[in-house]
Formats: structure tokens, sequence, C-alpha cells
């Protein structure tokens, strides 16, 4: 739901809901779906024009999956990162 409220041109919805998301899973302690919310949660900052504090959640999105050996996951927010560097 969260990119879809980005992509809809609705970003500050999307931020509200990806910070309750990351909240949410780090009370969890899961590091996968915390990396996966952050990585959402990135892209609705980086649609709101906030490209910082975007690459900061992705800096932790992939050191979370790098720690628990998901590659794919950091795979994916490597490229994210990549593709928000280069716009």
């Amino acid at each position: 739901m969260r990119p879809f409220f980005a992509r809809a041109g609705k970003p500050n919805e999307a931020i509200k809901l990806g910070e309750v998301a990351v909240s949410l899973s780090r009370e969890m302690e899961a590091p996968n779906l915390l990396a996966d919310a952050l990585c959402e949660l990135a892209i609705a900052l980086a649609c709101a024009g906030q490209q910082e504090e975007s690459l900061q959640m992705l800096r932790e999105a992939s050191a979370l999956y790098a720690a628990k050996g998901n590659v794919i996951g950091a795979d994916r927010a490597q490229t994210i990162m990549r593709s928000q560097r280069d716009a």
C-alpha cells in the first residue's frame, strides 16, 4: 500500500504508513521484515524529495539484509540506492 500512495502522488500518507511499519518491525525483532519496511519507507521518502533520508533507510536495510545473509534483499536495497543516485 505504501508504494501505491507514494507513486499516486500521496507521499505523506505513504511516509506515515512506512514509519508505522518500521516501528512495528523494530518491536518484533525481525531483521528481514524491518529491512523490507525500511526499503518501502525509502521509496516513499524519495517520492517526497527526501533523498538523504531515503538513502539512510536503504543503507540500514542493506546492512540488515547482509547481516542475515539475505543476498537478494541486500541487492534490492543496493539497486534502489543506485537508481536514486542516478535519478
